[in-house]
């Protein structure tokens, strides 16, 4: 049914004028949350191997705090500028369900998933909670392969992350993620320490050399 409004005219008897285009965006947005199991190559199954980059898994869930993941088995294939194909979302694209079954295990909707639900386009009741499927988004990204060769392993160095992780921290030791924790990347070069307590600072939380918990302890 097209949605309607009603003008009331100057002779008697109401007027229907139809609205396009509301109905048709309904059913998009619907469809685009219609999937409730995952696929059979998911990289969100427990039960497939893990053939994603560690890095790239890591990047997938970043994205899905505020973004969308679309089913790689709905996506399109085009060619980008160097003549590699990649694949994104086409008209026909639909979120993928074993991000949106793992988000929920983890108590950690996307903001998209809470927008789509209040308006009655998403419906977590309709998921197969049964499906393997990883439970937090950090057993997702441990679960990938490294791709890294073993002179890589031999000669990588590990630096600390920023030990404030402010709301701008550049290197944050992780995200929460409803009920658990992800484990960020660390920065590629050591960072500054701070002068007063002599931790790892990033620029984004260093003033003047000082950190800014060593500055809330002063100001306090």
């Amino acid at each position: 049914m097209i949605r309607a409004i009603t003008i009331q005219p100057a002779v008697p008897g109401p007027v229907v004028v139809p609205v396009r285009g509301v109905k048709a965006k309904r059913s998009r947005d619907e469809r685009r949350y219609s999937l409730t199991r995952p696929c059979a190559h998911c990289p969100f199954r427990t039960d497939v191997p893990p053939y994603i980059r560690r890095e790239c898994a890591r990047e997938i869930v970043q994205s899905l705090v505020r973004g969308e993941f679309s089913c790689h088995e709905t996506t399109i294939s085009v060619e980008d500028d160097d003549g590699d194909a990649r694949m994104i979302d086409g008209p026909r694209s639909l979120h993928c369900a074993g991000a949106l079954i793992m988000l929920e295990h983890a108590e950690a909707p996307s903001q998209m998933m809470r927008i789509m639900e209040r308006i009655g386009a998403y419906d977590p009741r309709r998921l197969d909670m049964k499906a393997p499927v990883f439970r937090t988004p950090q057993a997702f990204i441990d679960a990938q392969h490294e791709h890294k060769h073993k002179h890589e392993h031999e000669h990588e160095v590990e630096h600390d992350p920023c030990h404030c992780s402010d709301g701008g921290c550049e290197w944050p030791a992780g995200m929460m993620m409803g009920a658990s924790a992800v484990a960020c990347e660390g920065p590629p070069e050591q960072l500054d320490e701070c002068s007063e307590c002599g931790e790892p600072t990033c620029d984004s939380c260093m003033r003047d050399g000082v950190c800014s918990i060593c500055r809330e302890d002063e100001e306090g």
